[in-house]
């Protein structure tokens, strides 16, 4: 790490590295309910068979209350466009 120039050691640590996402792996997933959060969402869809990475559903930063959308990360992009071609729509917490 550097600060004006001048080298900061790590002290032992490892660099670093930025994550690299592929959006052809990630979905969208909206109108999801107030009670629905991360665990229900990847409970879901790998129930119907899946293979999902994880699940994320975005909070509200004050309330810590779900937004009402999220995103799917799958292990390949086929599986997230199998997901997409197969549950356009689907109900979960009565939404």
């Amino acid at each position: 790490m550097q600060f004006l120039g001048v080298n900061i050691p790590n002290f032992g640590q490892q660099p670093v590295q930025k994550r690299e996402y592929d959006n052809s792996t990630c979905l969208f997933v909206g109108n999801l309910s107030q009670t629905t959060f991360d665990g229900d969402l990847f409970k879901h869809f790998s129930s119907k068979g899946y293979k999902i990475k994880n699940a994320r559903v975005m909070l509200d930063n004050s309330t810590q209350k779900p937004r009402g959308f999220g995103y799917l990360n799958f292990h390949t992009k086929e599986e997230a466009q199998r997901c997409l071609d197969e549950q356009p729509t689907s109900t979960l917490d009565g939404r």
